[in-house]
């Protein structure tokens, strides 16, 4: 099922909440109390964060996890910011129109851009960017110009 790109990091989320209740479940097995604090520490923390970003995004969990939740209707926001900004989609129309005109496209994502690893990677594949124009930092790095910020072009 397709995930809105703002959805997926609140999803994760929420799947990590899950876990708590099942390593709570195994210390009831294993008759282990430590194992049923951490697994309601990890439930009680995750569900808290899940709760903090959805209200972040200016939506609630059951619009998200039931009424839009692997709809991909677009309406969830890139940004999180509760914006409904679905920039991905004007970038690649962008890079097609570039290609189009036999201009060379490449992207190269920042490790930390996003929310969570790959969360970037994820809004170009729902913007149908090709994959074969992501390029990895250390690739695409040297085809820039050096630029230096001396004191003598700075403006005041």
């Amino acid at each position: 099922m397709p995930i809105g790109g703002a959805d997926m990091p609140v999803v994760i989320a929420l799947l990590n909440a899950f876990t708590g209740p099942a390593v709570a479940m195994a210390g009831f097995v294993l008759d282990e109390t430590a194992l049923i604090i951490a697994g309601m520490l990890v439930s009680a923390s995750g569900g808290i964060l899940t709760k903090l970003m959805a209200d972040a995004m200016n939506r609630s969990m059951a619009n998200m996890v039931i009424g839009g939740f692997g709809t991909g209707d677009g309406t969830s926001a890139a940004t999180g910011s509760g914006a409904p900004a679905q920039a991905q989609h004007e970038l690649g129309d962008l890079a097609k129109l570039l290609t189009d005109h036999g201009i060379d496209v490449s992207y190269a994502v920042h490790p930390v851009a996003g929310r969570t690893p790959g969360h970037m990677n994820v809004l170009l594949a729902e913007a149908n960017v090709p994959y074969t124009q992501l390029k990895e930092m250390d690739d695409i790095n040297p085809g820039f110009p050096p630029t230096s910020l001396s004191s003598s072009a700075r403006t005041t």
